[in-house]
């Protein structure tokens, strides 16, 4: 019998940034560079800011298919799409000396069958292990153990608050069944 795979595995591959997307142009240091003027000392204060955001896709903000704002451009707009909403986020909980992550890969919304390309936030705090749904505006759906919704979400890569980026499984078993192929666990 072959183990299930674990989409959340990492796999100790260093990521260049420009993997993470078309739109990831700028090394991750950048996203830190320059004053943040929004005051957020903890993930609450993190949530309450973002839930005064709103959502919008990058074709009809930017006229273009992916564009990654500044963290200070989108504390100015108050708009943008996933990318967007989850580096501002990364980036407040790292300067809160928070174990955060920022992370690209597929999300499976409880309505659709679909798994469609996302990002979103993962942090580690007091022993426990939280994604972040930096665009819902759901107070109970924003932050939750990742044991609770661990099936909903196939990470890609991430990168960690001192630039670090990984790989995870999920990566792998995702691109095999867009091309068709079964993907197996690795034998132990």
């Amino acid at each position: 019998m072959t183990p299930k795979s674990d989409h959340w595995k990492r796999l100790g591959i260093t990521i260049p940034h420009r993997v993470f997307g078309r739109g990831s142009v700028h090394r991750f240091s950048w996203y830190f560079e320059g004053r943040s003027v929004v005051g957020a000392h903890s993930v609450q204060e993190v949530c309450d800011w973002l839930r005064t955001c709103e959502y919008v896709r990058d074709p009809h903000l930017f006229h273009e298919p992916d564009y990654w704002q500044h963290p200070t451009t989108f504390e100015q707009l108050k708009r943008g799409d996933c990318e967007d909403h989850a580096l501002w986020a990364w980036r407040k909980l790292a300067e809160q000396g928070i174990d955060a992550r920022f992370v690209v890969g597929r999300w499976r919304q409880h309505d659709s069958a679909d798994p469609g390309l996302h990002a979103w936030v993962f942090y580690e705090q007091d022993g426990a292990s939280y994604v972040m749904e930096t665009v819902t505006k759901d107070d109970a759906a924003m932050v939750q153990e990742l044991g609770t919704v661990r099936d909903m979400y196939s990470p890609h890569f991430s990168v960690d608050r001192w630039y670090r980026s990984q790989a995870y499984e999920g990566y792998l078993h995702d691109l095999c069944r867009e091309v068709g192929l079964a993907p197996t666990a690795h034998e132990h």
